[in-house]
């Protein structure tokens, strides 16, 4: 098929040129986003206890979620209740 289209155009001014689209750049382009959701791990600073957690929203968002329960005192998440009932980090 590449044959025939440049032979369609062989006799003109225009120069083809191939490229492929399924390089291993753009794929990873395709499945890489800018707030990811998924499977997380938090680590506890002072004990290194580990919480896995896993959300469809973003990790950025969750992650602030997290700080805004532990600056308010408020027990919503496992980590949190940790951090507050054990007084660590």
């Amino acid at each position: 098929m590449i044959r025939q289209i440049t032979n369609l155009f062989k006799h003109s001014d225009l120069n083809i040129a191939f490229r492929a689209t399924n390089t291993l750049q753009q794929l990873s382009k395709k499945q890489t986003s800018k707030n990811p959701s998924g499977i997380y791990k938090l680590k506890c600073n002072t004990c290194n206890n580990v919480y896995v957690g896993q959300s469809d929203r973003s990790i950025d968002i969750r992650h602030k979620e997290y700080i805004r329960y532990l600056r308010t005192n408020n027990p919503l998440s496992a980590y949190a209740m940790h951090n507050l009932q054990n007084r660590h980090e």
